[in-house]
């Protein structure tokens, strides 16, 4: 299945792992670099199903069970815990905002 990113203006300022446009099978986390450093707002952060609109899974930007947040003095790296049935859909492609 795919995996991208919107927006992606974003693009030239993060890495994310897995990469943008990479083919996975499962994960259980994706992780957010931003080359400068990024607060994040009490919003959620959603992976969802691009070609359906279909949300696949919300984490609140509060849960720390679910995202972790550190630092590495040059940008911000989040980390976020993905639970097993967000990719359990074969051939799709997922979007995360």
């Amino acid at each position: 299945m795919g995996f991208s990113h919107i927006p992606t203006i974003w693009a030239a300022s993060i890495v994310t792992t897995p990469t943008i446009g990479e083919t996975i099978t499962s994960t259980d986390s994706l992780k957010i670099r931003y080359y400068d450093k990024v607060d994040l707002s009490d919003g959620n952060i959603m992976i969802f199903r691009n070609d359906l609109n279909l949300i696949r899974q919300i984490i609140p930007g509060s849960n720390r069970d679910y995202l972790t947040i550190s630092d590495d003095g040059s940008g911000t790296i989040f980390s976020v815990k993905i639970v097993k049935s967000t990719f359990n859909q074969d051939a799709k492609i997922l979007c995360f905002i």
